[in-house]
């Protein structure tokens, strides 16, 4: 099933197991970061943990 976005040649999608959010739990996890410039600030709020340990790309910054 195709539902997602399509950028730089890459499908872009939300994905889901058992009704959570997988991207959600990668970044509450601290094993990845939110890129609020792709996601919207889509795990803003779970990015607290992983926000400390990993670094931010300039890439996901929003462009203003």
């Amino acid at each position: 099933m195709d539902n997602g976005k399509w950028t730089h040649d890459r499908l872009v999608a939300v994905c889901h197991l058992n009704g959570e959010d997988i991207g959600r739990l990668i970044v509450a996890a601290g094993l990845a970061r939110d890129c609020p410039r792709f996601s919207g600030g889509r795990y803003t709020g779970a990015d607290t943990a992983a926000r400390r340990a990993l670094p931010f790309p300039r890439h996901c910054k929003r462009k203003e």
